[in-house]
C-alpha cells in the first residue's frame, strides 16, 4: 500500500447524495479506481479511505457493490474489511444488509462472495438471519423473488463445524415461514429445496400449519408435509372452500 499525497478528508469527501469517491467508483463498476482508492495510506500504512462511510440512505460501498452485482469489487472491499462483522452486517435505512441487497437484486455471484467470507478457521462473518425493517430475512427475499439459485446458496450455507446456518423456521411480521410463503405461491421447486436441505428436526417442515387467504379472510388448514409437497407439485390449491 503506497503512501498517499492526498489527505483523508479529500478522499472521503461527500457530495449532496452522501456519495464518496469510493461509492461513485463502485456505482460505475470501476474495479481499478476502487483498488486505487483503497491503496491510499498514511506514513504508517494505515488506509485513508473510510470504507464504512454511508450515503444519505445509510448505505455503504459494500452494500452498493452487492446491490449492483459487482463481485470483484465486493471481494476487494471484503478483503479490506476482513473480520469487521459490524461493518459487514451493517444496515441501511430500510434495515437491509449487503447480503439482503445482493439477494433482492438477484446477484448470485455477490451472494456467494459474501457467504464465502470467513475467518482463518472457516467461521462465516455474514449473519444470514438478520431481518430488515419489515421483518424479512435474506432467505425470505430469495423466496419472494423465486430465485432458486440464491435460495440454494443460502440453504447450503454452513458454519465452520458443518452446521446449516439459515433458519428456515423464522417467521415474518405476519407469522409466516419461508415454507409457507413458497407453498402458498406454488413454488414447488423451492418447497422441494427447503424440504431436502432443512437440517432441523421436528420443524415446521414436518408439522406444517399452512394458511391461505381466501376473499380477504385467513383460513387455516393443517397438512402433513408430504401432503403439502404433493399438493404443490400437482399444482392444486392448498385450501378447501
Amino acid at each position: 500500500m503506497a503512501q498517499s499525497k492526498v489527505n483523508a478528508e479529500t478522499l472521503n469527501t461527500k457530495d449532496n447524495t452522501g456519495y464518496t469517491p469510493l461509492m461513485w467508483a463502485v456505482d460505475q463498476g470501476n474495479v481499478e479506481v476502487v483498488q486505487s482508492l483503497l491503496a491510499h495510506s498514511d506514513v504508517n500504512g494505515k488506509p485513508l479511505i473510510d470504507i464504512n462511510e454511508k450515503d444519505n440512505d445509510n448505505r455503504t460501498a459494500l452494500m452498493l457493490a452487492s446491490m449492483l452485482g459487482h463481485r470483484e469489487i465486493v471481494n476487494t472491499i471484503l478483503a479490506q474489511l476482513e473480520a469487521n462483522t459490524e461493518a459487514l452486517n451493517a444496515k441501511d435505512n430500510t434495515g437491509f444488509t449487503a447480503l439482503m441487497w445482493a439477494v433482492k437484486k438477484g446477484n448470485v455471484e455477490a451472494v456467494k462472495a459474501l457467504l464465502a467470507h470467513r475467518d482463518s478457521n472457516g467461521k462465516p462473518f455474514i449473519d444470514v438471519n438478520e431481518k430488515d425493517n419489515s421483518g424479512y430475512t435474506a432467505l425470505m427475499w430469495a423466496v419472494s423473488k423465486e430465485n432458486i439459485e440464491v435460495v440454494k446458496a443460502l440453504l447450503a450455507h454452513r458454519d465452520d463445524k458443518g452446521n446449516y446456518l439459515v433458519d428456515v423456521n423464522v417467521r415474518d411480521s405476519h407469522g409466516d415461514t419461508v415454507m409457507e410463503w413458497a407453498a402458498k405461491n406454488g413454488h414447488k421447486e423451492i418447497v422441494k429445496e427447503i424440504s431436502e436441505r432443512n437440517p432441523l428436526p421436528g420443524t415446521a417442515l414436518q408439522r406444517s400449519s399452512l394458511f391461505s387467504r381466501v376473499s380477504g379472510n385467513r383460513v387455516g388448514i393443517t397438512l402433513g408435509f408430504m401432503g403439502v409437497l404433493a399438493a404443490v407439485t400437482a399444482g392444486r390449491c392448498l385450501y378447501s372452500p
